[in-house]
């Protein structure tokens, strides 16, 4: 039996003073996440399937997700994208794979 599946971990946060919350308007209470999804083999990460992006309000808890964010917000994201890059984790997997595939080539040229 092999279990294999996806997950996510959290890449990084960051504080948006300049956007108001929808629900509750409050001003300055806005964090933006950024999530890091892989695909995953008995729980080892093997690459990566992309990023998501949230929103939190810090007072009213609400969250957004990508498909409900407003324009503002769309360009505050595409400014903080590059500043988030996928861990080097989310491949562990495929280069445990090499390296298995690199000793295995060795070993039998020798």
């Amino acid at each position: 039996m092999i279990i294999f599946g996806q997950r996510s971990s959290h890449i990084a946060s960051f504080t948006i003073p300049a956007h108001n919350c929808n629900y509750c308007s409050t001003e300055g209470q806005m964090t933006m996440s950024f999530y890091g999804r892989y695909a995953h083999v008995y729980w080892i990460p093997m690459f990566s399937l992309g990023r998501t992006v949230v929103t939190q309000c810090m007072h009213c808890k609400q969250v957004l997700e990508e498909n409900q964010f407003s324009p503002t917000i769309k360009d505050t994201r595409e400014l903080l994208r590059p500043e988030t890059k996928i861990p080097f984790t989310h491949f562990i997997g495929l280069g445990i794979i090499g390296a298995i595939l690199l000793y295995v080539t060795t070993v039998a040229v020798f």
